[in-house]
């Protein structure tokens, strides 16, 4: 479960923020937000390191993740 969330962070990491869905982002920070309580420890991991990477590396949403991360307590 934990792999998919590292991977999109090293891609984060890796490329320009017009080499991806601003859709397909703001449906896996839904995602998130809805799952991460009830994840596995290491998911719940991965997950906080794809908030904090999309945050910082990915600008069209670093307003909804920091609004995503008051709301989860980070």
């Amino acid at each position: 479960m934990s792999a998919g969330w590292i991977y999109y962070c090293r891609l984060l990491g890796n490329r320009l923020d017009v080499e991806f869905s601003e859709s397909e982002i703001s449906n896996m920070l839904d995602s998130v937000k809805n799952t991460i309580h009830d994840s596995p420890e290491r998911t719940k991991s991965a997950m906080s390191n794809f908030l904090f990477t999309v945050g910082i590396t990915y600008l069209p949403h670093q307003e909804k993740v920091s609004g995503l991360q008051r709301q989860l307590g980070f």
